[in-house]
């Protein structure tokens, strides 16, 4: 697209936005975890967050604690924020019929459940189909389905790994803000010195084996 010149009543210039996909209470959904072909392991990506008007990683690490856990206020124990790419289908008369991918970003709970599911029919091989309870608390159940369409035939396979790769670097960017301490200590609202520990956003891995 070449360079445009208009005023200042332009509505096609827009802030970049990511949005994260929500369940609807009552609705059901069958969906397909996506992940880099034969890396399972790479399915989700996580990192321990605090919250306070916005969310910010973590700076402690094994060895000493930063500011982040150490001040007291509402968040100051980290959770892991985790999220991933699914697919999300289209269905009539179970076939079928479609597909949309999404970007999904969610609490350290309901990767419990989601770990609980894979224990019995692992994700990489398998679509869930799920129930949401409550909306406003995205509260939802998972339960595994027998097999997983995005992976039956080659061609579709292919098609979502190309059109979800990109999806999957917003994941990992938008899971929360990489601060600096003093801007940590600004938001917090701290004018004491504090230390310049650093965390890094990580991929989960094999947490769904090894935990």
């Amino acid at each position: 697209m070449s360079v445009m010149d208009f005023g200042a009543d332009n509505e096609d210039v827009k802030g970049y936005s990511f949005k994260s996909w929500k369940a609807k209470g009552g609705e059901k959904y069958r969906i397909g975890f996506i992940f880099p072909d034969g890396e399972a392991k790479k399915m989700f990506s996580g990192v321990p967050i605090h919250y306070k008007d916005r969310y910010f990683v973590c700076k402690s690490t094994p060895e000493k604690k930063a500011i982040c856990c150490t001040h007291h206020y509402d968040g100051n124990k980290p959770r892991w924020r985790v999220g991933g790419v699914i697919v999300l289908y289209e269905m009539s008369e179970n076939k079928l019929r479609g597909y949309k991918l999404h970007p999904w970003v969610f609490t350290d709970k309901m990767y419990q459940k989601l770990k609980t599911a894979n224990g019995e029919f692992p994700l990489s091989s398998h679509d869930l189909i799920l129930s949401c309870t409550n909306e406003d608390y995205q509260t939802i159940e998972p339960q595994a389905c027998k097999e997983s369409f995005w992976q039956k035939k080659e061609e579709l396979k292919a098609k979502i790994l190309k059109e979800a790769a990109p999806i999957r670097d917003e994941v990992a960017d938008n899971l929360a803000s990489e601060l600096s301490i003093e801007e940590i200590k600004e938001l917090l609202g701290i004018d004491d010195a504090g230390s310049s520990d650093a965390a890094e956003n990580v991929d989960l891995g094999d947490v769904l084996e090894g935990m």
